[in-house]
């Protein structure tokens, strides 16, 4: 069985293949760059479910013993006979659980682990990152405002982006250095990520 890392790897691999594709169309003439931004936008989303959903994997697997983490590395609180009864505990009858912004994690993780490690290593700057990418998800699922203003003071406030790069399509597209769009950035740092926590 795959972990949750390796899952995590490949989907966002995939994701980036998807990327390179629509990049090759607008090379090529049969895409816009206002197609390719939509679909950057629909990418970061996938990216952001596929963070999540490797969070919520970790976690279970980490809280019922069954990842590869030592005992010195993530103790359990309790003991929970199945995933089921874990569930209940943690979804404490609600439909769903947040598994970002990170400090939901965090703090779900002190509740049932240890100095809620391994949750709680990440350095500040992954966990800035993580912070950034939740706001540009949500000014893309919500632009109102609120999101939009966000989005503007505390992603791209104080980089150098022409107009069009300051929205979240624009900013995903735009290029971090030659050669690199930020989106390529933003998927090889969640990579990091998972590989830091597993």
């Amino acid at each position: 069985m795959r972990s949750p890392s390796d899952t995590l790897t490949a989907r966002l691999r995939a994701t980036e293949d998807t990327r390179k594709k629509v990049e090759q169309l607008v090379s090529a003439g049969h895409m816009t760059e206002l197609d390719a931004e939509r679909v950057y936008e629909g990418l970061f989303m996938r990216a952001i479910t596929t963070l999540e959903a490797f969070f919520e994997e970790l976690f279970y697997l980490v809280v019922l013993g069954e990842s590869a983490h030592t005992k010195s590395q993530a103790v359990p609180r309790a003991d929970f006979r199945s995933r089921a009864v874990l569930s209940q505990f943690v979804l404490a009858e609600r439909d769903y659980v947040e598994w970002i912004p990170y400090k939901a994690v965090e703090r779900r993780a002190m509740v049932y682990l240890r100095k809620g490690r391994p949750f709680t290593s990440l350095s500040d700057g992954q966990k800035s990152k993580i912070r950034q990418w939740h706001l540009t998800r949500n000014a893309i699922a919500h632009p109102g405002r609120f999101a939009r203003d966000q989005f503007r003071s505390k992603v791209i406030a104080g980089l150098s982006l022409l107009p069009r790069e300051q929205t979240p399509a624009g900013f995903l597209r735009s290029e971090l250095q030659p050669n690199l769009r930020r989106f390529e950035s933003i998927l090889r740092e969640m990579r990091r990520v998972g590989a830091d926590l597993s």
